[in-house]
């Protein structure tokens, strides 16, 4: 939905950008767009899209050097609720945007308990990728042992009253992610997580960084990867177990396989769906199982040109009575930065 509302109008700000770079750079014209949150209802506000925003937004907001001027109206309701997600305290202190008609809109509510279902957290990385790629291991623990905790605190009221195994999926599965973000993306990683009901749980992690193609080509040494398509870059870090993107793997494993009652039949009530630039995929277990059965060989080029085309043909019958998943290209005018992917299963 992100890429769908806002891609159009990034692709028009990117050659925007382009065009005057040099006077942008130097602070000569005042940012070219607006953010319109007027639109925002009680009740209907994704933490997953919020996510996404601040992310694709701080990526816009450094390129531009500037807040991002940004349209919210005074309402109790929503801005206790984007209180208690951390929303200003992260916009804020990362100078995302500047409040329209004015910074005195910010205010008139109290924080309630609302962080106990919902929340959005914020992990940055100041190292950078050719400084680790010949430690990779070893900065990965680092990173793990530092974020662990972090995530844990900040998470503790959503995942206190659930299952072991549910708390431990959850949390696993999200550590992967923020260091695939942190390591591969080289990017601020904003982390969204929103207990939907009293049975869904919804994970959403953001970078804004290089994407697969190009992350797939520094980590293997292998140029002909940075040649990829963006859908095909996500499939071959999705399913190549070898490559540098095996936590991605584990990650997908873990939320499609969380429930033993599954193991053996292709229904799942998790799903992963993974989004870069200009690509979509959504994993459920039943695409999930048929894709593995593809092998993704990276020292044979033509072989694994001739198998990735054969995953993005596979098709899947909609009338077995569950979701199956999809591979999807957006529109030549739509693609964002970055990386997404959002998770969720059953608690």
């Amino acid at each position: 939905m992100l890429a769908k509302n806002m891609g159009p109008g990034i692709s028009v700000v990117r050659e925007e950008y382009i065009k005057h770079k040099t006077e942008y750079d130097n602070g000569l014209l005042p940012i070219p767009f607006e953010i319109d949150l007027r639109g925002l209802k009680p009740g209907f506000i994704s933490t997953a899209t919020l996510t996404a925003l601040l992310s694709v937004c701080y990526n816009l907001r450094k390129t531009f050097g500037q807040p991002i001027p940004a349209w919210l109206d005074w309402n109790p309701e929503v801005q206790r609720f984007l209180a208690s997600l951390r929303f200003f305290q992260l916009a804020n202190s990362l100078k995302i945007f500047k409040w329209l008609p004015g910074e005195e809109i910010i205010g008139g509510y109290t924080v309630s308990k609302i962080q106990e279902s919902s929340t959005i957290v914020v992990f940055t990385n100041s190292m950078n990728y050719d400084d680790i790629k010949d430690r990779y291991a070893e900065v990965r623990r680092q990173l793990w042992d530092q974020i662990a905790p972090r995530l844990a605190f900040n998470i503790q009221d959503l995942v206190s009253n659930l299952r072991e195994e549910s708390a431990g999926i959850i949390t696993n599965a999200t550590l992967e992610l923020i260091i695939n973000g942190l390591i591969h993306g080289e990017s601020e990683t904003f982390v969204g997580i929103q207990r939907r009901s009293r049975t869904r749980l919804t994970v959403t992690v953001c970078d804004s960084g290089i994407g697969f193609p190009l992350s797939l080509a520094k980590t293997t040494n292998d140029i002909l990867l940075s040649r990829k398509e963006n859908l095909e870059g996500i499939l071959y870090g999705c399913l190549a177990t070898d490559s540098f993107e095996s936590g991605l793997t584990r990650a997908i494993e873990s939320v499609l396989n969380y429930k033993e009652s599954y193991n053996q039949n292709y229904e799942n009530e998790g799903y992963v769906v993974v989004s870069s630039f200009d690509a979509e995929v959504r994993w459920q277990k039943y695409n999930w199982e048929r894709a593995k059965q593809i092998t993704l060989e990276p020292s044979n080029n033509l072989q694994l040109k001739n198998n990735l085309a054969k995953i993005k043909r596979l098709r899947f019958d909609q009338s077995e009575g569950h979701e199956t998943g999809y591979f999807l290209k957006y529109a030549d005018n739509v693609s964002i930065k970055g990386t997404r992917i959002t998770f969720e299963i059953g608690i």
